[in-house]
């Protein structure tokens, strides 16, 4: 047996994640050898690093679209491959690059000298990739944290302002609540079934047609961590102090870029409980129903632009959930598109933001 083409298959589905993983290890050792060595005589290089981001995202995305496997499973089944991966990759990469180029202006404008700022978003770009492709409840979680971990220092990173500080402790905070509910349900998920993996539990599901009472409330409890990272109400409470304390490029990246990540891992978790979707389709239409009128009513009273994105974006989920609430092919295929032309323009609204 030939060892060497053991995990030839495994290399080729996460060659894009392995190539963005050196890349931010290559833009972290060029930040700190160049930008605090004597010899280059302690050069700027927070445009020079974001701009090199921005060429590894677009590398990084052709690897995506010219990947030879189109489908397959890596690392047991917890890796997946398709072309709802690929659509879900490809919108996070390019709308990063756009909210970077974005956000260069600003960064010359107020001479802001910290390439760390581009090392935590590449690595926030790095979680939402496995994210996306996660096929199983622990690396999902371990995805999903490396993706919060980084939105916290983002946050927080004006370090001189209370508002940045008190945004990123919040977020922290709640951000951690949300995550005990996570592992909760994982644990009464895994103790119903023993096993987290999408695929074992889509069969078990099948073959027995019915959730043990405990997986109800385990499922509840990871949607209601789930329906908190996309800011859907009555889980809507962090996002306008976050938005609102944040610096202005942290707020542009969170309008537009992690929604996809969550939208499409909701969705490989919806398609597991398909042969017991009648109950969740309600709780989502009451989420998406509830998120629509907070979003609208509450928009009309605000007077900052950043706490006005806010409620918009809870607005926008709302729509976006009602889709998931009929959950045929027509209205997931509309939330998708849905979440492409959100992100469209929410790129266009914080160009006009910043000019």
């Amino acid at each position: 047996m030939t060892f060497s083409y053991l995990f030839e298959n495994n290399i080729k589905l996460v060659l894009p994640e392995i190539f963005l993983a050196c890349s931010i290890i290559s833009i972290l050792m060029f930040g700190c050898f160049t930008g605090f060595t004597k010899f280059y005589k302690y050069p700027i290089v927070s445009l020079n690093s974001g701009y090199l981001l921005v060429l590894v995202f677009l590398f990084t995305s052709f690897l995506i679209i010219n990947n030879p496997l189109v489908f397959g499973t890596a690392f047991n089944g917890c890796f997946v491959v398709d072309w709802l991966a690929v659509i879900g990759k490809t919108a996070v990469l390019f709308s990063s690059v756009a909210c970077l180029l974005i956000s260069m202006d600003y960064i010359n404008l107020y001479k802001i000298n910290s390439f760390e700022y581009f090392v935590v978003v590449a690595l926030s770009v790095f979680g939402q990739l496995i994210l996306i492709s996660s096929c199983d409840f622990l690396m999902a979680y371990i995805a999903l944290e490396i993706q919060s971990f980084c939105f916290y220092i983002m946050a927080s990173f004006k370090r001189d302002s209370a508002h940045s500080t008190e945004a990123g402790l919040k977020y922290f905070l709640l951000g951690s609540f949300s995550s005990t509910f996570l592992l909760f349900g994982l644990s009464l998920i895994y103790g119903s079934f023993g096993t987290t993996n999408f695929s074992n539990l889509s069969v078990l599901l099948f073959e027995i047609n019915d959730l043990p009472t405990l997986s109800y409330f385990g499922f509840a409890v990871v949607f209601i961590g789930l329906l908190f990272k996309l800011a859907a109400a009555p889980f809507h409470i962090w996002s306008p102090d976050v938005y609102e304390g944040s610096p202005v490029i942290s707020t542009i990246f969170f309008a537009v870029v992690p929604k996809i990540s969550v939208l499409i891992i909701l969705l490989r978790v919806f398609v597991i409980l398909n042969e017991t979707s009648e109950i969740w389709c309600f709780i989502f239409l009451f989420c998406s129903i509830f998120s629509v009128i907070i979003g609208a009513f509450v928009t009309l009273k605000q007077k900052r632009l950043k706490k006005l994105l806010a409620y918009s974006g809870i607005n926008h989920v709302g729509y976006i959930l009602l889709g998931f609430s009929f959950f045929t092919v027509d209205s997931i295929s509309s939330v998708f598109l849905y979440m492409i032309v959100y992100m469209i323009t929410g790129v266009v609204f914080e160009v006009l933001f910043l000019c």
